[in-house]
């Protein structure tokens, strides 16, 4: 027995009308399960089936963020209050991960975030600088002799730059408001030698505390300060003077001022080619050693304004790189029980 075409289209419309209603049924659950899980999310938990419960061990989703690069995590801290509580702590993984040596941590941040986010953003200030090479040193003052009158005076450095984003320094940073943050490259690639937070003694930044395992060749000079003596560099043209020069002729200095509260980084000095040029006529600049203690001075001093005129009466810093020995003497007998070799950046 056949159906009638209008049986068919009946069957049909009445089909019809049970999926809408079915499609309308379907749009109210899924209102009310929004509303639910709005409700859930307001009172800072997470539904049953988030990713967050979906792992055994921890919450799936702190795993994953683990692995993200540190400005996906940001960005996840900003989405809503449960993913900042994930992003808030995978930051000591971070750090872990990040800061492998303790003197790339800022010695006054209070927590892994911050610790994580002052060395970034001061190593990466001090990477952008110290990638300008031996253009760093266009920007200096150096002192000219004037043979007709037979006086110095000072001027800027021949072929100086006239403009480019090398900054201004920040000349009257407060020391209990900033962090110091030093980064040591070569200038003729930017390689990275030694890098890290470090502490003032005076006008001495103290490069003790950097690990210098990327640079083979200071730990040798290191090495034969200690066991020369005062014989180390004695003769200008000898092995060590030649390996001191050599090292410090394709050297970059920088030296960051990081603020404590906005992690912001700004310049205090830099400068490169602390080696012994002796075409050069000028008294404070070169390598000088003497009894347990070396300068190495780069040509010229970095003005406060990088850029354009200047003033004799301008703040001006003058960068050296320079070592002394410690000795350490045994306490019952008074001998000598040991010697080091300690590094340091001197600007006035």
């Amino acid at each position: 027995m056949t159906q009638s075409s209008d049986d068919v289209y009946a069957l049909f419309e009445k089909a019809k009308e049970r999926l809408n209603a079915a499609q309308e049924e379907l749009d109210l659950a899924q209102q009310n399960m929004e509303r639910r899980r709005q409700q859930i999310r307001d009172c800072g938990s997470y539904e049953p089936d988030s990713l967050l419960c979906l792992s055994c061990e921890g919450h799936l989703l702190a795993n994953i963020i683990k692995y993200l690069e540190i400005n996906d995590v940001v960005r996840c801290a900003a989405v809503c209050r449960t993913l900042k509580n994930q992003a808030d702590g995978c930051w000591e993984t971070i750090e872990t991960r990040l800061l492998t040596h303790p003197c790339l941590r800022s010695p006054t941040a209070q927590s892994c975030k911050e610790r994580v986010v002052r060395y970034l953003r001061a190593s990466g200030f001090a990477r952008h600088i110290g990638a300008l090479g031996d253009n760093i040193s266009k920007h200096a003052i150096v002192y000219q002799y004037r043979r007709f009158d037979d006086t110095m005076i000072s001027q800027r450095v021949e072929g100086y730059c006239t403009g480019c984003n090398f900054p201004d320094l920040n000349d009257d940073y407060n020391r209990d408001e900033y962090d110091l943050f030093v980064r040591l490259s070569k200038t003729s690639n930017n390689e990275l030698l030694a890098e890290g937070f470090t502490s003032m003694d005076w006008d001495d930044v103290l490069l003790e505390g950097l690990d210098f395992s990327k640079w083979p060749e200071l730990l040798e000079i290191s090495r034969l300060v200690v066991s020369l003596g005062d014989e180390f560099g004695r003769e200008e043209g000898g092995h060590e003077y030649r390996l001191l020069h050599s090292i410090m002729r394709d050297l970059t200095v920088v030296i960051v001022a990081v603020n404590k509260l906005s992690s912001e980084p700004s310049l205090v000095v830099a400068n490169n080619n602390f080696g012994n040029d002796r075409s050069v006529r000028d008294d404070n600049y070169g390598i000088d050693i003497m009894e347990g203690h070396g300068f190495c001075w780069a040509r010229g001093e970095l003005c406060t304004r990088s850029h354009g005129s200047f003033d004799e009466s301008e703040n001006r810093k003058n960068l050296g790189v320079t070592y002394d020995t410690r000795t350490y003497y045994d306490a019952n007998t008074g001998e000598v029980s040991s010697k080091e070799c300690l590094w340091k950046l001197s600007y006035s």
